[in-house]
């Protein structure tokens, strides 16, 4: 009973998502991703220097050298 009751939930959630959100005119043309925020004080303490061995790349995948 438990499950099922859980399942009705899940359904109903999803239906609405549907409509609030993937129907939503305004939204349909929507480029949907991740939002990052950095802070810049923080980030300044760890200074990516040319001893790192991160990469850093151009759109077309070339890797551009520090």
């Amino acid at each position: 009973m438990l499950q099922s009751t859980a399942c009705s939930i899940q359904k109903q959630a999803a239906k609405e998502a549907q409509k609030d959100i993937l129907d939503d005119a305004g939204l349909s043309t929507a480029h949907i991703g991740i939002g990052v925020d950095i802070n810049e004080t923080e980030a300044a303490k760890y200074p990516i220097t040319t001893k790192s061995n991160w990469q850093v790349r151009k759109n077309d995948g070339t890797i551009i050298k520090p």
